[in-house]
């Protein structure tokens, strides 16, 4: 007698269910773009063992106030040069929900935009291998 594996079936449904929501989200996010500043309120350790940090902030918009958080990749060290200060949010107009710090280059050159010259000095703290290679004006990421 076979077992029945139609529980497989089930667990695959859901998990490309789940794939194609977080590809909507994040396609949503980019072609319906917001941004504003938000505030770092708490910055914790973040799933490296003694690396990066979870950044947690909040940003008012249409008089609501929306949280969010991210690993940021970047290393501890910065830790108190970003706690207490402001950040730009980029954050999904149909969906305030969906938003992300823009503390990160890639997410600039995401968005058709270089970094600011005002968060250049945040690349020194971020790890060698996720420093972003580029040629802004030919679009090529290497």
């Amino acid at each position: 007698m076979q077992p029945k594996h139609w529980y497989f079936g089930i667990i695959f449904i859901l998990l490309a269910g789940y794939i194609i929501y977080i590809s909507y989200k994040k396609q949503s996010l980019y072609n319906n773009p917001v941004i504003t500043p938000g505030y770092v309120y708490e910055i914790n350790h973040g799933s490296v063992k003694g690396g990066n940090i979870v950044i947690k902030y909040y940003f008012i918009y249409n008089g609501k106030k929306y949280y969010g958080g991210v690993d940021s990749g970047l290393l501890y060290g910065v830790r108190n040069k970003l706690l207490k200060t402001y950040f730009p949010i980029l954050f999904d107009k149909t969906d305030p929900g969906n938003n992300v710090i823009l503390i990160n280059e890639k997410r600039w050159l995401k968005l058709g935009k270089e970094l600011p010259d005002s968060l250049k000095w945040i690349k020194d703290y971020y790890p060698w291998f996720w420093q972003v290679k580029s040629n802004f004006y030919t679009g090529t990421f290497y």
